[in-house]
């Protein structure tokens, strides 16, 4: 359920005003005294999350609304100020009790939901990818959201830069059919800032990451845009996969990754695989994989073949040289890292599962 609206510089509504909702509420007051404008951000909002393209922060003109442009409905003598709108949406507590219901993208909604706050501001289109020269596409200037759940908040605000970004050439190869490239660079005018929470678990698949820039849908961010070292995510992910455990950086356990199988077909440097086949020289006897040096040519070995080997073993040996390779998850790791060549790379990164709940509540309440 809404229960506060916030707007500003919306039509006679200059300063910024904030009204409490409950389950049946009444706007009283005289002719053209502000009450159809009071509730015209809601129907607004309404109008942009039912529309199937997700491309416009803000649908000034659709199946609800009609409101022209941008300066039609912005307060007058205030050309230079956003318009601001935002609400609080808390679920009933029998909602809460039987929340089961899928988002737009099949994440499901944590029964552990309390509020969320969401607040917008839209401006005129600065962008020349596309022009809008009449005002009839806003800009999401910017957008903060904080959800409330039994245990702690997570929150994601997102604010548009002054200048177009000079993107370096090949930045935008995770671009994909579904994203046009001038979305892909408006994207990156947006800068992101997360809770410590949710920053933390980015870190735990991309290591040394950096935000460049955000995806929106329907003004609230959809996707993220992250820079990152590929190199170390892929040294952490096949020691993970190879020893199948969690490893330790800077004093804590990453969590393993639940695609273990992507790094299957990965070949072990040669230096890796001969630390490895050393440390285990007493129980290699018993698996295929040749000594190194002994073998006229060397081998190169993946993961998935030293899954095989192991799957050959019989059970108790099988689970003894598990625990050994667990052991040595943090050697193997800083081992890849140091023959690996460093590459960052950029992609789009779905938002941490806490917040984007959070994010796809308004879906399914408005």
């Amino acid at each position: 359920m809404i229960r506060k609206l916030r707007i500003s510089n919306f039509k006679s509504l200059r300063q910024q005003t904030e009204l409490d909702l409950r389950p049946l509420t009444v706007i009283a007051g005289a002719n053209s005294s502000g009450k159809s404008t009071a509730l015209q951000p809601l129907l607004l909002l309404a109008q942009t999350f039912a529309n199937r393209v997700g491309s416009d922060p803000i649908i000034l003109n659709g199946p609800l609304l009609q409101l022209g442009t941008l300066s039609d409905i912005r307060s007058f003598g205030s050309e230079m100020s956003p318009i601001t709108m935002g609400v609080d949406l808390k679920p009933p507590h029998l909602e809460r009790q039987l929340q089961f219901m899928l988002t737009h993208d099949y994440r499901r909604v944590d029964n552990d939901f309390q509020q969320l706050k969401v607040d917008f501001a839209f401006d005129k289109n600065d962008s020349s990818i596309p022009p809008d020269s009449e005002g009839l596409h806003p800009i999401l200037s910017s957008c903060n959201v904080i959800a409330s759940y039994d245990e702690g908040t997570t929150e994601v605000e997102v604010v548009r830069g002054p200048q177009e970004p000079n993107v370096k050439e090949g930045a935008l190869l995770w671009a994909t059919s579904h994203v046009t490239r001038d979305t892909a660079l408006d994207a990156r005018r947006y800068r992101v800032t997360l809770d410590h929470a949710s920053a933390e678990s980015i870190a735990d698949d991309l290591p040394a990451y950096e935000i460049t820039g955000c995806l929106l849908r329907h003004g609230l961010p959809d996707q993220l845009i992250v820079s990152y070292n590929r190199r170390e995510k892929i040294a952490r992910g096949v020691a993970m996969a190879l020893t199948r455990t969690n490893i330790i950086e800077r004093g804590r356990f990453l969590r393993p990754s639940a695609r273990w199988r992507e790094y299957s077909s990965f070949i072990l440097p040669p230096k890796v695989s001969e630390y490895l086949q050393e440390a285990l020289r007493d129980k290699l006897p018993a698996l295929t994989l040749p000594l190194s040096g002994e073998a006229p040519e060397k081998k190169a070995y993946s993961v998935s073949d030293w899954w095989a080997a192991l799957g050959a073993l019989p059970g108790r040996e099988a689970v003894s040289l598990r625990t050994e390779l667990a052991a040595m998850s943090t050697s193997v790791y800083e081992m890849l890292s140091a023959e690996l060549p460093l590459i960052r790379e950029e992609e789009a990164t779905d938002l941490p599962r806490s917040t984007a709940t959070a994010i796809a509540t308004p879906y399914s309440w408005f």
